[in-house]
């Protein structure tokens, strides 16, 4: 497990307009039915995935390299640098290591 912190935002140029999500947790790869799991997610969400066996070649090859991460939240805060470099409100979320 490693400490590490992740942002949810649009691709900005311009860092005074950037707004979104920082998380910061701790990281751990998954494997066995959580990755499962996980993979049957995202497949959903990107459908050629879902279906390897018709995506394409570069696809399949790239995601049979994948290792697959949660990252299990212990602060979050939403950031709006357009109120000034580096604003931040930590929010509290109920999330816990066995979410569903």
């Amino acid at each position: 497990m490693q400490s590490n912190t992740a942002s949810v935002c649009e691709n900005y140029s311009d860092w005074l307009e950037i707004k979104g999500v920082l998380i910061e947790g701790v990281a751990s790869e998954i494997s066995g039915g959580e990755e499962q799991r996980t993979r049957t997610l995202y497949g959903r969400k990107f459908p050629v995935i879902g279906m390897l066996a018709q995506a394409p070649a570069a696809n399949v090859k790239a995601l049979a390299k994948a290792r697959w991460y949660k990252t299990v939240s212990q602060k979050t805060y939403i950031i709006d640098n357009s109120l000034g470099l580096g604003n931040r409100d930590e929010i509290e979320l109920p999330f816990t290591e066995d979410w569903k």
